[in-house]
């Protein structure tokens, strides 16, 4: 879950605030299947968390690390939202992504190179509602 972290720190970090929003989600989500869910060893490590309680709570824990670096971009998208909006809007993208991301994980190649172009589809359509002219 470090490597997921980093990621998200690296891929929203202020120097990227600039960028149109679907560079940023098509950037983010090429670099966790490409880095990430690429490596079985990760697929399979993913798939247990999500079968285990425990685990299911270190992945809550962790949703909710990424959540702030998406409501940093977003408020630098949109200051004048209101703060429970972002949050809400931060939340909603991180649990739609980590689902899909799931479904991809237990995808053979084909379904997931379709299954990421979907989840780029989807987030920037659901954040095009609230940021249009990014």
């Amino acid at each position: 879950m470090d490597q997921l972290r980093e990621l998200f720190r690296r891929m929203l970090s202020p120097d990227v605030y600039h960028l149109p929003m679907q560079v940023i989600i098509d950037r983010i989500i090429d670099a966790y299947y490409d880095e990430l869910l690429s490596q079985p060893g990760y697929r399979t490590v993913l798939l247990e968390y999500y079968l285990s309680p425990k685990a299911t709570a270190i992945i809550d824990n962790v949703n909710r690390e990424i959540q702030p670096f998406f409501e940093a971009l977003f408020a630098a998208r949109a200051p004048d939202m209101e703060l429970e909006q972002r949050k809400l809007i931060a939340m909603v993208t991180v649990e739609a992504s980590c689902v899909l991301e799931f479904v991809s994980s237990e995808a053979d190649d084909t379904l997931r190179i379709k299954l990421r172009l979907e989840e780029k589809r989807l987030l920037a359509a659901y954040l095009h509602t609230y940021f249009p002219d990014s």
